[in-house]
């Protein structure tokens, strides 16, 4: 059970653990309430040198 500090709960499960496209992954089941409160629309400018994102991890070396 996840509580939020104003009440709200979500009552979560691990229904079953899989494996997709090599990797380990879970199947979640949530049940509760949530409420709108707002949206962002995200815009990519065609002129950005990295369209598919950028991660500290693609330039820092990984330690061992």
């Amino acid at each position: 059970v996840g509580r939020s500090i104003i009440g709200g709960r979500f009552d979560c499960r691990v229904t079953d653990e899989i494996e997709r496209h090599g990797r380990k992954a879970i199947l979640p089941r949530i049940k509760g309430r949530a409420w709108i409160t707002g949206t962002h629309q995200i815009m990519r400018d065609p002129r950005d040198p990295w369209p598919e994102g950028y991660r500290v991890a693609d330039t820092w070396p990984v330690s061992r």
